[in-house]
């Protein structure tokens, strides 16, 4: 029986049951292939940046070419649609006289795709959140460089997350 063991162990292991820990393969249907991406929401007080995000998940759909952009909501098969719900900044170190050395700037959004011929929602995701970290205290010019850098990177990065996930069906 001791012998027997190890064998079946190897044959599961070889088998696999077909579960992954990251998604892969393509959930939508390959016939959509016209997506227009409308105008975002943003329900925060920092301008552009629902302008940000957009153009963001716009080079993300280009440089897949899975998807072939529509000028239009009305030429296309599928439309995104899309809401940044938070946008904050937070100091994570402090230097002398309390001002702060790095602050992380953290971005909630919200994210729809709908078929435009029944209406039907194909995939969402509601408060996908990711960060960024960047150097503060050199001064308000350079801090606010800093920023709109993180930002434009964070708005990278999420429209990333979003697509892969999207793509995926998660």
């Amino acid at each position: 029986m001791l012998r027997v063991l190890p064998i079946i162990v190897v044959i599961f292991l070889l088998a696999g049951c077909g579960y992954r820990f990251t998604p892969g393969g393509e959930h939508l249907d390959r016939s959509l292939k016209k997506l227009f991406v409308d105008n975002f929401d943003n329900k925060t007080p920092e301008v552009y940046s629902e302008e940000e995000l957009r153009n963001a998940f716009i080079d993300q759909l280009v440089k897949s070419g899975r998807f072939e952009l529509a000028p239009a909501r009305g030429q296309a098969q599928v439309v995104l649609t899309g809401s940044i719900e938070q946008l904050s900044a937070a100091a994570l170190s402090v230097g002398a006289g309390g001002l702060a050395r790095e602050e992380r700037l953290a971005m909630v959004a919200s994210f729809a795709l709908v078929r435009t011929d029944n209406g039907k929602i194909l995939w969402s995701i509601r408060d996908l959140a990711m960060n960024a970290d960047y150097q503060a205290g050199l001064g308000v010019s350079a801090d606010q460089a800093n920023r709109i850098k993180a930002r434009r990177k964070l708005c990278q990065d999420l429209s990333e997350r979003a697509y892969g996930l999207m793509m995926s069906g998660f």
